[in-house]
């Protein structure tokens, strides 16, 4: 129960209680056997044992209601919106079922641009450049920024934020500027936010390239752009055996490990809807050979994924710990969805 005995900004009442549901989110895993082989803490076990109210999100959602979005609004209000919009992605809400609390990337990106978040704080502010609010800033843009990006790879959806509209500096690790106590938590979000830019961006130009409407693109550049981004996840990841059969005992491990495993299916999925495409137009040209080599290199990238879907799914805590069900399980779900389309095709 929450007694609010002061006048509390809704933005922050809000804030509070999605952070609430995502911390419930984080307790439960997909397969709890009740074997023993998940071990809980005696606060877990009370906390599972009172659930929160399923009314908390609508009342999150009626903070939200309070403001106009897309007039320029102070910060906290922006990560109420940006929190709802994390919530309904991870707890599939995002289906157009209730359109009443869509929260879309592209209002996100209009309502930080509105309040300057594509410009980097030093232009502006040197004090608040080098201070918590900045290191916040650059973290909450990149995310932006990638979720954008996803959206367009996965979805075919335009994207909302074109490279030259934006200055803003990619985050750099600082004590001073660390808007948390944990530095070593810190340091590898930083370290994930600056490798997840790299990826997105090598995607972005293979997915910009196909999807031009002004020529057709050469094959020769796309196999080169594919090669590159290929190279890029072995020397980052090695295989998806090497990413899951790593170390985690530690949480800052889990927390890395997991970045890593999301950046590489991420790239997985594109990857196999771009030899997809090379296998229809190749079979097209009767050019059996190649189409031979692409399919089978579309289902190398794909069957990495989809024999460890289960597992990964069901009992992502054997290799991640427990609390991130909810972000592996969305993670996977696109790209799984996209082999079965090249799987089914071939009959």
């Amino acid at each position: 129960t929450i007694h609010v005995t002061k006048k509390l900004d809704f933005a922050n009442l809000g804030i509070l209680l999605l952070v609430l549901k995502f911390s419930e989110a984080s307790l439960i895993v997909n397969e709890d056997l009740g074997d023993g082989s998940i071990t809980r803490t005696k606060d877990e076990q009370y906390l599972l044992d009172h659930p929160l109210n399923e009314k908390m999100i609508n009342v999150a959602q009626s903070c939200l209601n309070q403001f106009r979005l897309l007039r320029r609004c102070a910060l906290p209000i922006f990560q109420l919106a940006l929190l709802m919009n994390e919530y309904e992605k991870l707890n599939g809400l995002a289906d157009g079922n209730d359109p009443d609390s869509q929260i879309f990337i592209a209002m996100l990106i209009q309502m930080a641009i509105s309040i300057g978040m594509n410009r980097d704080p030093s232009k502006f502010d040197t004090f608040i450049g080098k201070g918590k609010v900045g290191n916040l800033w650059r973290k909450i843009w990149y995310g932006l920024l990638s979720s954008d990006v996803k959206q367009y790879i996965q979805f075919g959806s335009g994207k909302s934020a074109m490279c030259d509209f934006y200055d803003t500096e990619l985050p750099v690790f600082d004590e001073e500027s660390s808007n948390i106590d944990n530095y070593d938590l810190e340091r590898v979000v930083i370290e994930k936010i600056r490798l997840n830019f790299k990826f997105d961006q090598a995607m972005l130009e293979l997915a910009d390239y196909l999807c031009q409407f002004k020529k057709n693109p050469n094959v020769r550049v796309v196999l080169t752009k594919v090669f590159n981004l290929e190279a890029m996840m072995k020397e980052s990841f090695g295989t998806m055996k090497d990413l899951l059969n790593k170390s985690s005992d530690l949480f800052i491990e889990k927390v890395r490990k997991v970045w890593d495993f999301t950046i590489y299916v991420l790239a997985v999925g594109l990857l196999v809807t771009v030899y997809h495409q090379l296998f229809v137009n190749y079979q097209k040209l009767e050019s059996y050979a190649v189409t031979k080599f692409v399919k089978e290199k579309s289902e190398v990238h794909w069957l990495y994924v989809f024999s460890n879907f289960k597992n990964i799914s069901s009992k992502s805590s054997k290799y991640f710990g427990i609390g991130f069900d909810m972000v592996i399980s969305q993670c996977i779900i696109s790209t799984v969805h996209k082999g079965w389309i090249d799987f089914m095709s071939t009959y």
